[in-house]
C-alpha cells in the first residue's frame, strides 16, 4: 500500500496530527520505518509500527517498540496499550507476544456494517486454514470472524 500516493498522504497526515506521537526508526542514518501511538486522546493508546521490507526480521521492531514503551512509561506514566494486528501478519503477532501482549479479542477495522462483515466472511470462507483455526481458538472467536476483523492485543 505504500506505493499508493493516496495511502502515503493519508499516513503522513495521521503522523503529523497533534494527537499522534510518532517516531522515525533510523539505522546507520537510514530511515527504516516508524513506530508510535496513533491517537493520544484515546483512553487506551494504540501502538502502530511499520518497518520497510528490507529491514524486517532483524530485531529492529522489537528494539524500537521496547525503547518507545520504556520512554512513554518513564516520561508520561502510560503503561497500558492496545495493539491491533492483521490476522495474517504472523511476524507482528510474534513480536508483540514476545513483548508480553496478550490476546484481547478482535475488533473491526475496515468493515463496519454487519451486512458488509457477513458478505466478506461468506466470500472468503475458503481462506480459513489450520493456522486461522488455532488463532480463533486462542482469541476465543468463531474462525469466520477472523476474515472480517483484526486481532486485538492488550499490552501492559
Amino acid at each position: 500500500m505504500l506505493k499508493e500516493e493516496a495511502y502515503r498522504n493519508m499516513l503522513w497526515n495521521e503522523h503529523i496530527e497533534y494527537k499522534a506521537l510518532m517516531f522515525s526508526i533510523i539505522v546507520n542514518n537510514e530511515y527504516v520505518g516508524y513506530c508510535g501511538i496513533k491517537n493520544t486522546t484515546h483512553e487506551q493508546w494504540e501502538i502502530a509500527i511499520e518497518i520497510l521490507n528490507e529491514w524486517k526480521h532483524k530485531g529492529i521492531g522489537y528494539k524500537a517498540i521496547s525503547v518507545m514503551l520504556d520512554e512513554i512509561k518513564n516520561r508520561l506514566n502510560v503503561s497500558e496499550f492496545r495493539v491491533r494486528i492483521d490476522v495474517k501478519n504472523y511476524p507482528s503477532q510474534k513480536l508483540f507476544e514476545k513483548l508480553g501482549a496478550e490476546p484481547n479479542g478482535i475488533s473491526e477495522f475496515m468493515l463496519h456494517g454487519e451486512s458488509d462483515i457477513i458478505r466478506c466472511e461468506e466470500e472468503n470462507i475458503y481462506m480459513i486454514d489450520n493456522r486461522m483455526l488455532e488463532l480463533a481458538k486462542k482469541f476465543n472467536v468463531e474462525p469466520r470472524r477472523l476474515l472480517s476483523h483484526v486481532l486485538e492485543y492488550k499490552l501492559a
